[in-house]
């Protein structure tokens, strides 16, 4: 038995390369999907912090991930949505931040944030007043005059 020649404008030639194309395709592709699904997984993260010392709720901490904001409320739950390998950061006035990283089983978290005692006795300069840090409950910046002092003034 004789094999067909296969020429390059023979018809047979082109359907068998198209063929073979869609086999490579119908591989290729669930592979591609399976990869991208898995590494673009968003997880909703919920969880509690916890005043470690009377383990008390916390009230208006920052839960902050790679690209969303959240703030406990007054049973200190929250609810955030995280990739895998995010780092979550905890913060709140007058404690010690926290930072945990999302693994592929966290769902939900519980949190003990510590008092940071010494951050509590300094002095917040806020426009022409100057008040405690632990009376203080808006944003704060922090300016060191040495940076400004040079500056000219228009």
């Amino acid at each position: 038995m004789k094999k067909p020649i296969l020429k390059y404008n023979h018809p047979s030639f082109y359907q068998s390369l198209k063929t073979l194309q869609m086999k490579k395709l119908q591989i290729l592709l669930p592979m591609v999907l399976m990869a991208l699904f898995s590494f673009a997984q968003k997880k909703t993260i919920t969880g509690t912090v916890n005043d470690k010392s009377d383990k008390t709720p916390v009230e208006g901490v920052t839960v902050q991930s790679k690209n969303k904001t959240a703030l406990t409320d007054s049973s200190g739950k929250f609810t955030i949505e995280a990739s895998v390998g995010d780092n979550l950061k905890f913060t709140h006035i007058g404690m010690k931040s926290t930072s945990l990283k999302i693994t592929g089983t966290t769902q939900n978290l519980f949190v003990e944030m510590e008092i940071a005692t010494g951050e509590l006795e300094t002095v917040v300069v806020t426009g022409y007043k100057s008040e405690r840090k632990v009376d203080l409950t808006g944003a704060v910046a922090v300016v060191k005059l040495d940076n400004i002092k040079n500056v000219p003034s228009s």
